[in-house]
């Protein structure tokens, strides 16, 4: 190694495809290690300069439009796929158009730091776009696939294929993103060694390119490649060490190696100085938080990156951390917030405490990325549900081979949002997030106006961000028009009606019957046959969509005369409140409480039971809110469970007194 009497200039550096809107963790920590007399310490993020610099330059991506257009009348791109394919038929179509938002580009990342990025349609727009540009930086260098924060090679069967991509600047935008921006570093007279931080399967692809681009262009400095062995054993022979994570004793040893004598021990305290943090894509400073050293509490750890660094949020890529903020002694009553704010992931987990997620919150947990592998077990749904209560926002990741059916029948009040992550057997092929599905609670019935507000986002770090300043209940009320985008708040305009069946407008019934039967609790065989002899069916609707129901039913005497002798009491001449049923989008706002308490008081002197199952805990809260109690319990042989007659609790007092 080159040695120089008064420095040693060392160049810390994050390849693509990570976050934007924050520098790296590794960065950090391994500037803090090597920093020392005699030593200069460079820190450079080349996923910065990537996406802000490289990706939204306007005269470059009009320069890409022209070659996606050489490359499509040359028939470049016959095995894209579909979604690709969708994107080529628009720029054939709408070429001015396409022409226009490239060079609109360049204003993204001013949109994007601005505060102005907290309004749902700002951001809206902004991530429209920020889809737009990827998606034609993707057509430029396919097969290379660039997500906003992550880079896929979904079609490499084998690692040593990528080699033939490693240096063709055409499939490789890596390598000209380094050409134009990391050349500078690279050729500093007092350059020594590199340090390159490969931490994700995302990464893996630039990591390598990058450790060949330096390789290249400076043959005598010393490589050192940090990262898991399955992301960086493919460019061993480009670099000259290799340490992975957790391998204190070998970043010690190299230390030690490259500058002698020995010198103190390294600091552990991560140092984000030498970044440009104005310089990140996000309206408020957000660091990373990956691993926390031994002696002081987190919350200390992470007061004193705040106070240091200016830090309003952090956001975690650890698996370790979860229980470390759950376990966090409470320095303040559990009524009292953090200063600032923390999102972690968290593998489903059937150990996770139920009871910590109040001190977490307390401890600035605010956001949870819950990864899932398989399928979602009753005891984790108790957990997104405890989660959600205090206000938590939950992001579910559906792992390769994850079951989709278990987000599409979940409660949007308790899996907030959710995506599905690829990755590859092959390191280099890295990851790429597919988004998911636009759906709604309820499938069989009237679709809701627009789409949730977090679709239109998709990632989950730019939600984070947004928690700030809006909260979970607010959130997931939203929902986003088409175009122009323009936001809806679900539950603002909502009107409610009380009609006998030969009242209801055309069509409303079959759409009334859809709702009861899409709501699963009840057996639809008399649905329509009882709502059609109905005493008064109550609705409530929005934008002309019906987005909740119940009704007052005549009981059928043989379902009386069933009634009497499974549970003992006698139905004649009383009312039976059912069929409520709410649009998952719309609980939590009292809708069905409404709705029954609307019904009562236009029974008139008429008496009224209910039958709720056991395990409805929906209905079941809308009907304790509506002052019914439980009067006798049976089962129920057509529902195979076990359910429960309530009264409204002044129609029992009056029985009573008048017995």
């Amino acid at each position: 190694m080159r040695m120089n009497g008064t420095s040693f200039d060392i160049l810390v550096t994050h390849p693509p495809a990570a976050s934007p809107a924050m520098p790296s963790w590794a960065c950090a920590r391994f500037a803090a290690c090597v920093a020392g007399p005699n030593r200069r310490v460079t820190q450079y993020d080349g996923n910065l300069d990537f996406f802000r610099r490289y990706c939204l330059d306007p005269k470059r991506l009009l320069g890409w439009l022209a070659r996606i257009d050489q490359r499509r009348k040359a028939g470049h791109y016959e095995d894209v796929p579909v979604d690709q394919h969708r994107i080529l038929d628009s720029l054939e179509e709408n070429a001015p158009w396409w022409q226009n938002r490239m060079v609109l580009a360049g204003e993204l990342p001013s949109k994007m730091s601005s505060a102005l990025f907290y309004r749902p349609t700002t951001s809206v727009e902004v991530h429209r776009h920020l889809r737009d540009v990827l998606q034609i930086v993707s057509l430029a260098f396919f097969p290379t696939i660039i997500q906003w924060g992550r880079a896929a090679l979904p079609q490499l069967n084998d690692d040593l294929a990528t080699e033939s991509l490693l240096d063709n600047p055409e499939a490789n935008p890596f390598l000209d993103c380094y050409r134009s921006y990391m050349a500078s570093h690279i050729h500093q007279a007092d350059l020594n060694h590199v340090i390159i931080t490969v931490t994700a399967p995302a990464q893996a692809y630039a990591g390598w390119t990058m450790a060949r681009y330096v390789k290249h262009e400076r043959p005598d400095v010393d490589i050192t490649l940090f990262g898991p062995d399955h992301l960086i054993t493919i460019a061993r022979d480009d670099v000259d060490h290799v340490i992975e994570p957790g391998d204190d004793g070998a970043l010690l040893a190299l230390i030690d190696t490259m500058f002698p004598p020995a010198l103190e021990a390294p600091l552990h305290f991560p140092d984000f100085g030498g970044f440009p943090l104005s310089d990140y894509l996000s309206p408020e400073r957000v660091l990373p938080l990956d691993l926390v050293p031994e002696g002081p509490p987190l919350s200390e750890f992470c007061a004193n990156l705040s106070r240091r660094y200016g830090a309003k949020a952090f956001y975690s890529q650890s698996y370790t951390l979860f229980d470390a903020v759950s376990e966090t002694p409470l320095q303040r009553p559990l009524s009292e917030s953090s200063a600032y704010r923390i999102s972690l992931p968290c593998r489903v987990r059937p150990d996770v405490d139920v009871n910590r997620l109040a001190s977490a919150k307390t401890a600035g947990l605010r956001h949870i990325r819950w990864h899932v592998a398989g399928s979602l077990e009753r005891d984790t749904h108790e957990l997104l549900h405890a989660a959600a209560r205090h206000g938590i926002w939950n992001h579910v990741t559906l792992e390769n081979g994850a079951d989709e059916e278990v987000v599409l029948a979940a409660e949007p009040t308790t899996i907030h949002s959710w995506d599905h992550e690829t990755s590859s057997d092959v390191a280099m092929a890295g990851t790429h997030r597919r988004p998911p599905k636009q759906i709604q609670g309820y499938r069989t019935v009237q679709s809701l106006p627009g789409k949730p507000f977090w679709q239109e986002i998709s990632e989950p770090m730019p939600l984070f961000t947004i928690l700030s300043r809006h909260p979970v209940q607010t959130i997931i009320r939203w929902r986003i028009s088409d175009d122009p985008p323009m936001k809806i708040d679900l539950g603002s305009d909502l009107q409610y009606h009380y009609q006998p069946p030969a009242e209801l407008p055309p069509g409303y019934l079959e759409e009334i019957c859809r709702m009861v039967e899409a709501g699963g609790s009840v057996g639809v065989q008399w649905v329509r046959h009882n709502l059609e002899r109905a005493f008064l069916i109550a609705y409530a609707t929005e934008q002309g969509v019906i987005v909740a129901n119940s009704s007052l039913k005549h009981p059928r005497q043989e379902y009386i005369e069933k009634l009497k002798v499974s549970s003992g009491i006698d139905g004649s001449n009383y009312l039976e409140r059912g069929y409520t049923s709410v649009k998952p989008e719309y609980r939590g706002l009292g809708i069905g409480t409404r709705l029954l308490d609307g019904l009562t008081r236009r029974a008139g002197d008429r008496k009224i039971f209910s039958i709720i199952d056991e395990d409805n805990r929906a209905t079941q809260k809308i009907a304790i809110r509506n002052r019914t109690r439980r009067v006798a319990t049976f089962y129920s042989e057509q529902l195979k469970k076990k359910v429960g007659i309530r009264m409204p609790e002044w129609m029992i007092d009056e029985c009573e007194s008048e017995s």
